[in-house]
């Protein structure tokens, strides 16, 4: 089914809930600049940029609620949350950046954000208790890229030197560390509401994540009742996939989590249930 665009010549959908409303973003007329949409009804809606420059709009729940990022000036970018016809800007950690990744389906968003320090860290946002900073596995920098209603966040982040990532689980107010099947990185990129983790890992015969080429394999993990990581990861079967080749144009909004992917290779994965 084609969307259709903005006006512009190119757009992308990046979230759909379960009453099939679409979000994402699109080139408007002139492709001068690329707005969030809310596709619902059978309607583009464009969201705007926010007073900045670019906005892209990249999950959604069931109330309509819209994680993403705008530019509010050129080469800045600051995570958002719109949320009944309104939009809150969601700051940073003390830096320039900020980017949301996911939405829970009660509101709790998570991304990355950057410090004072010089670092990126995943953070957990809720309209009670504000941005939370959840750290990292020790590198430079973390992204959460999905969250359920209990706060748990499935992402990736850097570990010790920042020579690998790693796919963690945040649970129990801890991050941790889900490991590989052997190779050098992993990375977390959904989680349901009982705390399943599905993504990445490279196995044994991988090469690392920037060598073009490499297979990762999907996974999961399965949390316990504390937050710890029980089993380790597992292989998901290679008929609960659908495996689509990640697109990161370089001159769209995306996350600076395209670092952390293999570039030019199948590297997105869905897992049916």
């Amino acid at each position: 089914m084609d969307l259709g665009t903005l006006g512009g010549n190119d757009g992308q959908g990046r979230g759909i809930n379960d009453t099939g409303n679409v979000t994402g973003f699109s080139y408007i007329s002139g492709n001068t600049a690329s707005d969030a949409f809310l596709y619902s009804g059978g309607v583009m809606n464009d969201l705007g940029d926010f007073g900045g420059i670019d906005s892209a709009g990249l999950a959604i729940n069931d109330a309509n609620q819209i994680a993403g990022e705008y530019f509010p000036i050129a080469n800045q970018r600051h995570a958002f949350l719109y949320s009944g016809g309104a939009m809150i800007d969601l700051g940073t950690l003390g830096g320039l950046n900020s980017s949301a990744q996911g939405i829970s389906p009660s509101g709790l968003v998570t991304g990355e954000a950057d410090t004072a320090f010089f670092t990126a860290d995943a953070f957990v946002y809720s309209s009670g208790g504000g941005k939370v900073d959840i750290g990292s596995l020790g590198g430079v920098l973390s992204s959460g890229q999905g969250i359920n209603d209990a706060g748990q966040v499935a992402g990736a982040s850097y570990t010790v030197g920042s020579a690998a990532f790693h796919a963690f689980l945040y649970s129990g107010g801890s991050l941790h560390d889900m490991g590989t099947l052997g190779g050098t990185n992993s990375s977390g990129q959904g989680i349901n509401a009982a705390g399943l983790v599905v993504g990445e890992a490279d196995d044994a015969g991988n090469a690392a994540a920037t060598s073009a080429g490499s297979s990762p394999a999907a996974i999961r993990s399965v949390p316990g009742s504390s937050g710890s990581l029980v089993g380790g990861l597992s292989r998901l079967p290679c008929e609960l996939m659908s495996l689509i080749l990640a697109d990161h144009d370089a001159a769209r909004p995306a996350s600076r989590m395209t670092n952390l992917v293999r570039p030019g290779t199948l590297s997105t994965l869905i897992a049916a249930p």
